[in-house]
């Protein structure tokens, strides 16, 4: 699931090993599922839970209250992690995490003006974000193909273009403003990490290497 590789990505600072871990946990889900008595057939195990700021604090908790209560857990513990689940959504209200538009921008099988990530199908502008942990910038291209770097926009290869040329809105994200593109043919929508967010870095002069590391930007909008 997105959680699941979100926190691979987080705690291993290694794209290509998280996503190998999540996929192959996925793959063992059914077993592990009907080793603990669960039905594998099921739907619900399949789905994932809504983004938290996709509805209201009182959804936020009925999903996680209805996901726990599949999985077995017992009154009480369902009840306070409901709760705990209604409280982070609170928090993600008062502290917006969306990433933030930059831009529609080309780029090149041989020059990637976003060179890192985990470079999987799939995502949307959050689960990307997620997948970026550590680097200021992200982008999505040919419908959710998720890549993260540290500049954006340098060189001739990746200029700017107009955003009707990025492709349509990601899965799950339409109605937002501005529109969360999820990129076109080698066209990439470009997003900034949110400010104040735990997977942004700081802003400046300051240059870094690798996940975490403070880095300078090549363009600034």
């Amino acid at each position: 699931s997105q959680w699941h590789a979100s926190l691979h990505y987080f705690e291993r600072g290694s794209s290509l090993a998280s996503t190998v871990m999540s996929e192959s946990s996925h793959a063992r889900l059914p077993a592990m599922l009907a080793a603990a008595g669960l039905p594998a057939a099921s739907v619900l195990w399949r789905s994932h839970l809504d983004p938290l700021r996709n509805g209201s604090a009182a959804a936020a908790a009925a999903g996680v209250r209805e996901m726990l209560g599949f999985l077995g857990v017992e009154e009480p513990d369902r009840e306070r992690l409901a709760s705990v689940a209604e409280d982070t959504y609170a928090r993600f209200v008062r502290h917006p995490t969306s990433p933030q538009w930059l831009g529609c921008f080309l780029d090149s099988a041989a020059d990637r003006d976003l060179p890192d990530g985990p470079r999987t199908f799939g995502h949307t502008s959050q689960s990307c974000a997620a997948a970026c942990t550590g680097y200021p910038y992200l982008g999505l291209q040919g419908g959710g193909q998720c890549f993260c770097g540290r500049t954006y926009g340098s060189g001739h290869n990746h200029s700017r273009v107009s955003e009707n040329r990025c492709g349509h809105t990601c899965p799950g994200e339409d109605g937002k403003s501005p529109p969360r593109w999820c990129g076109g043919g080698w066209r990439n929508a470009v997003y900034a990490q949110a400010r104040g967010s735990s997977a942004a870095v700081s802003s400046g002069p300051r240059t870094g290497k690798g996940p975490g590391a403070v880095y300078g930007a090549a363009r600034s909008e």
